[in-house]
């Protein structure tokens, strides 16, 4: 039996089966209007070609989702009149309840089929003239108090050289944003960071036609990802990679893709204004991946050779330390004292995010004088430490040193000393992308050096002996090291302290995005690590007395390193939201 089902239009409206359009040639799902073909399918609804009674060519609408949505954006941009926006005719529902939008047809090609023409980039006289053009539209919307919030190259058409805004379904007046909307919305490639946490004005559009003019110039978006959360983390704490963009438009670039709304273009006319501007010498000799600027002039004026050469000798020794293959790794840096306030926070704990949590402030990162300032701090808080923790630690592990300062002083020593190498090359490595190999390959070069180290102090303070049995005078220091070495307390040593600074991953213990500043687990995997290695060669010969005092120093050095290296509870958030991200989870 038939009989007619009336849906609400403040609902949505089903969509066909998976593969199918609702609507098939010939169908007439309004009065007067019918079908030809169908056009495409969006996540609002499905667009078909159609005529009129009339013979009038129009493009006609079925929205499937969010029906409210899209009739109250669709309504906004009702009466625009302007050669760059896609005329809207009107709109209508039919007997069942379902909701169309008539609009101007338009026959050219998408703005998305004209960069997937040019996978490396469009000419630079097709960029000024499709930009214009978009930048045009947007302006008329913004003039009528709209913002688009969904604009993408899907969504912008180019019928006989002239370029048209189309899709109005989110767009929404800007007396009516709700600053504490928690619904986000438009598309993640190309969605403002702002927009995450319910913000969007005038400035979303600025930030997508910057991405998009990024995409005309490279070919793709200027952040990619495997999962939709990816790529939106990615738009709220990477920056993207200028490198690869000319000069003529690095600098619009940078203000239009600014992570804070404030330091875009007020007025989207701006990105096609300095598109006009006349190219410069620099910029006519920019080359893809070069890294420097050809300008045809010497410069005499360099520095003196010395400090060159000192130069030189650092930036060598860094290349060493984390590999040739070591890429600068992006982080967004502090700026002021708000973001240095935000980072003072919570610095002994961090929040808990639930599992669907993505919206999170971007955590800003400590500028290199920051990092230097701490680097410091952190080293003499290690040697006051050490000597702190040596005695209490070693009577813990039933190592009496109150009566034994030449024990105490040994592991105050070899302790800090170990502790600060690892604040040293975790510094270092922090603001860049370094294999786990070369961690392990420098590790165990500096673990080697320290135990040779300990293995001369150890026979020049005589740890084996009480004070009142070492009848003796001290030996000189460096024919200590010549009998650690004859005797083959160094090679022991050696081989100690190269392993435990290869095998386990200390640097987890460092690492400023880490947790939580205090792990037992991390703690205890040291530990164990440490006892197993160093079990081996001090089973037998002359220094099986030296294994208790050697486990006191690793047991100190666990404990300072988690005390003394930074932490930030911010960064932690992050790394947090990162890896739900890659788990999928939204």
């Amino acid at each position: 039996m038939d009989h007619q089902v009336t849906i609400d239009p403040s609902i949505s409206f089903g969509q066909a089966a998976p593969g199918r359009y609702y609507y098939q040639a010939g169908d007439r799902p309004l009065d007067g209007i019918t079908i030809k073909r169908a056009i495409g399918r969006g996540g609002f609804g499905e667009v078909y070609f159609a005529v009129t009674d009339a013979g009038k060519q129009i493009a006609l609408k079925h929205i499937t989702r969010a029906v409210e949505v899209e009739r109250r954006g669709a309504a906004h941009c009702m009466n625009l009149k302007s050669p760059n926006l896609i005329g809207l005719f009107d709109i209508r529902s039919n007997a069942e309840g379902a909701s169309f939008v008539l609009m101007e047809y338009v026959s050219g090609p998408t703005l998305k089929e004209y960069i997937d023409r040019h996978p490396k980039g469009l000419p630079d006289s097709e960029i000024k003239k499709l930009m214009s053009g978009l930048v045009a539209g947007v302006a008329e919307l913004h003039s009528a108090g709209i913002v688009h919030r969904d604009l993408k190259p899907a969504n912008v058409f180019v019928e006989d050289g002239i370029v048209k805004v189309g899709d109005y379904g989110l767009s929404k007046t800007i007396s009516e944003i709700d600053r504490d909307h928690s619904v986000s919305v438009g598309t993640c490639h190309y969605m403002a960071p702002e927009i995450r946490s319910g913000r969007y004005d005038k400035p979303v559009d600025t930030y997508a036609l910057g991405v998009i003019l990024y995409e005309m110039i490279t070919g793709r978006p200027p952040f990619e990802g495997q999962t939709a959360a990816e790529i939106l983390m990615r738009h709220q704490f990477d920056k993207p990679n200028f490198d690869v963009i000319p000069p003529r438009y690095r600098k619009i670039l940078i203000r239009a893709l600014d992570k804070d709304p404030s330091k875009r273009p007020s007025d989207v006319r701006e990105i096609a204004r300095s598109l006009d501007q006349p190219e410069s010498h620099t910029s006519a000799n920019w080359q893809p991946n070069a890294t420097e600027f050809k300008t045809g002039a010497s410069r005499n004026d360099g520095p003196s050779t010395s400090a060159w050469n000192a130069k030189r000798l650092r930036d060598q020794l860094a290349k060493t330390i984390r590999g040739a293959d070591a890429k600068k790794s992006p982080k967004p840096t502090q700026s002021s004292a708000t973001d240095r306030d935000q980072t003072n926070r919570n610095r002994w704990s961090r929040r808990r995010f639930m599992p669907s949590e993505v919206v999170f402030e971007s955590p800003p990162w400590p500028s290199d004088r920051r990092r230097a300032r701490g680097l410091v701090r952190s080293i003499i808080w290690t040697i006051a430490g050490c000597w702190l923790l040596a005695s209490p630690l070693g009577f813990l592990m039933m190592v009496n040193m109150s009566e034994a300062p030449n024990r105490m002083a040994f592991v105050a020593v070899i302790s800090s000393l170990m502790t600060s190498v690892m604040l040293i090359l975790q510094y270092d490595w922090e603001q860049w992308e370094v294999s786990t190999r070369q961690k392990r390959i420098v590790g165990m070069t500096s673990g080697g050096i320290i135990g040779v180290v300990a293995a001369g102090l150890a026979v020049w303070l005589g740890i084996e002996y009480r004070p009142e049995k070492m009848l003796n005078p001290l030996p000189d220091l460096l024919q200590s090291f010549m009998i650690a070495f004859r005797n083959g307390a160094m090679m022991t040593y050696a081989i100690t302290g190269a392993l435990v600074m290869a095998i386990p991953r200390w640097w987890k213990m460092l690492e400023r995005d880490r947790p939580s500043r205090w792990s037992l687990r991390n703690l205890a995997r040291w530990g164990l690590w440490c006892f197993v290695l160093s079990s081996f060669g001090w089973q037998s010969g002359d220094f099986s007395g030296h294994s208790s005092i050697i486990t006191v120093v690793f047991a100190v050095t666990g404990v300072m390193v988690q005390f003394v290296s930074p932490w930030d509870a911010a960064l932690a958030d992050y790394a947090q939201l990162r890896r739900f991200a890659k788990r999928r989870i939204v």
